[in-house]
């Protein structure tokens, strides 16, 4: 009788392991069908988009992995809001009888490279072309904010805040003394009068050489945003100097009163609480010319949303371009999207010029550099698509620098913008040795070799002259590979290359008139110029790009869904430690260096003006 109840009881709790089983695997399907469903927003007759600019704007985001949806909760870790999704919104919305006009929400707006800016700011033009208003909001306007403000019909700004202008800047940490302190010696190899990449390392200053070319096109950057805003707002020639130059002045005359200086300069065209901001975007889109009682009021649309409403109909057959991005750091072997892994980004381009649809490919660059040797794998695959018959049409955004302007140099045509940072052409190498580190605390080296070059690169004895010489003579080609191939490529004897190479840094305005680059324009520029030399006039453009695992994408949904973060205190914490972070990147970089040749064209001048740059709001 026990033994009897014993299978009894052993039955019951399989067949309640079982069912608890069932259970949870029906909330889990229930959760992702509903993470993942697609069900297609309505839109109302009349409707405003609702710009929330919140976070840094990207080219491409970065792998989505959870632990990246849960930093970004936080306001310590910055969203990141793709160009492509709100360039499309706008053109989309220009032509919508339903769209009444836009709402630029720029409280959050953590900034965005310099030609991310322009572009988005030329889109806005367009849209309001098409009779659409739009109007800015914020409590306050950094530079990178108030660009993009200039271009709204109306700039409303909080009676507490202000519009800080500053100018563009590269400032950098040296840590040459440092490294003298611990007793490391850094050793350089590199070819290039201005090739500063590794400065920071053996000066404790900026060099001449790198301040002239820094000056020059920062010059140049700083030229074409004042140009813009002066030209959206309408404002007199030199009214922004005036207002930057006389800062205490101008401030002065408002009684320190910040809005009202900005007022006061035509820079906005009403101070507002935010209550009061509220109330007048309720009816600044109505539209009363119609007989027949007061017109409804529209309502607000996320550009998300309109977007995902609209998206259906899509072409998915057809004669395609494919758009390939290269966004971030170039290292060799695999990377996460975000990264540039050589083998990871040769894939796709192999995925895209196999692919029978695709009659053309777009590299869309967004890279200042890393690994030669990478860098020249992705090249190479590119070269394949352009044997295969595929045109490749190169289109630069804000960065294609050292090892991006490697990548882009045989491309058919290379498209510019006006203020991308290009050129950087040249190749250095560093290699940090710890000898007299150990030798200070009581550690030496001793031993012998078969070869003199037994032990010649042993970092904890010093790079040996010999390897020394090895390196550089490596260094030397690598670089006359490089003017080389841009002297092939571009036309050029290797003797002008080299004219204007050196690692020296470009904007995109100067490429132009060095040949460097062939256009001024942006990437649907580049697009329709790949299918005009595909000979197609009838095309659909597809992104190819290394997607995330289904599990992580399905993760970080989850945890964006909770909700916005609560202030934990990081963001705060992440300011005051902003020169410890500033050293930690740079230290990430060098540690992320991982050619196998130990060659990098790589361009650390153009971080200030990368995605990651946010410029303020």
């Amino acid at each position: 009788m026990w033994s009897l109840i014993q299978k009894i009881w052993q039955g019951i709790r399989a067949v309640q392991s079982f069912t608890m089983t069932v259970l949870f695997l029906l909330v889990v399907i229930l959760i992702v069908a509903s993470l993942t469903k697609g069900n297609t927003p309505v839109l109302p007759d009349a409707g405003v988009l609702v710009l929330n600019l919140k976070g840094v704007l990207v080219e491409q985001t970065r792998e989505e992995a959870p632990e990246i949806a849960l930093l970004q909760r936080d306001s310590a870790q910055p969203r990141e809001i793709l160009m492509r999704h709100l360039i499309e919104a706008l053109k989309r919305g220009a032509v919508d009888s339903r769209i009444k006009g836009a709402i630029l929400s720029l409280h959050d707006f953590r900034g965005g490279a310099p030609s991310k800016l322009h572009r988005l700011g030329v889109a806005l033009d367009a849209f309001r072309k098409n009779g659409k208003k739009v109007i800015a909001t914020s409590d306050s306007y950094g530079q990178a904010a108030y660009l993009l403000a200039a271009h709204s019909d109306k700039i409303l700004l909080h009676p507490m805040g202000s519009v800080m202008l500053t100018g563009y800047g590269r400032f950098r940490l040296y840590y040459k003394a440092l490294l003298d302190k611990l007793n490391i010696t850094a050793h350089v190899f590199r070819v290039g009068t201005f090739k500063s990449a590794i400065e920071p390392y053996i000066r404790d200053d900026m060099s001449p050489a790198a301040r002239r070319a820094n000056e020059a096109f920062l010059g140049d950057m700083w030229e074409a945003w004042v140009d813009d805003v002066t030209a959206a707002r309408k404002l007199s020639p030199g009214a922004i100097t005036a207002y930057i130059d006389n800062a205490a002045t101008v401030l002065r005359a408002a009684r320190g009163d910040t809005a009202q200086a900005a007022l006061n300069a035509g820079l906005v065209d009403a101070v507002m609480s935010r209550v009061e901001q509220r109330a007048y975007l309720k009816d600044a889109f109505v539209d009363n010319s119609k007989d027949g009682g007061p017109a409804a009021k529209p309502t607000n649309i996320a550009y998300g949303t309109y977007l995902q409403a609209t998206g259906k109909g899509e072409a998915t057959s057809g004669n395609a371009i494919a758009i390939v991005v290269a966004r971030g750091s170039i290292v060799d072997g695999k990377a996460p999207r975000g990264v540039i892994g050589g083998d990871t980004f040769a894939t796709l381009i192999r995925q895209a010029r196999q692919d029978k649809s695709v009659k053309a490919l777009v590299l869309r660059v967004d890279s200042g550099g890393g690994s030669a040797f990478a860098s020249e794998v992705i090249r190479r695959e590119l070269a394949a698509a352009q044997t295969q018959g595929k045109p490749v049409v190169a289109s630069m955004a804000s960065v294609a620098a050292s090892g991006g302007y490697w990548i882009s140099a045989s491309a058919d045509e290379i498209w510019a913008a006006p203020t991308t940072i290009t050129g950087s052409i040249g190749i250095f190498g560093f290699v940090p040795t710890f000898e007299k580190s150990l030798d200070s605390v009581g550690i030496h080296n001793d031993g012998l070799g078969t070869t003199p070059l037994s032990g010649a690169a042993d970092l904890t004895r010093g790079i040996q002259p010999v390897m020394a010489d090895l390196i550089q003579q490596g260094i030397e080609n690598g670089y006359r590979r490089f003017i080389t191939l841009v002297g092939t490529a571009r036309h050029k004897t290797p003797a002008e290359v080299d004219a204007i190479a050196q690692g020296r840094v470009w904007s995109g305005q100067k490429a132009l008139d060095l040949g460097l680059v062939d256009h001024l324009g942006t990437l649907d520029d580049a697009i329709k110029a790949a299918a005009e030399r595909a000979g197609i006039s009838d095309w659909r453009t597809v992104y190819v790009e290394k997607q995330a695992s289904y599990i992580n994408r399905i993760l970080s949904r989850m945890l964006r869904r909770i909700g916005p973060g609560t202030d934990s205190g990081l963001a705060t914490m992440a300011r005051l430690l902003a020169p410890v972070g500033r050293v930690l990147d740079d230290a990430k970089i060098l540690v992320g260096m991982n050619d196998p040749q130990g060659m990098y064209a790589m361009c650390l001048a153009c971080r200030a003006f990368s995605e990651e740059a946010t410029g303020g709001r």
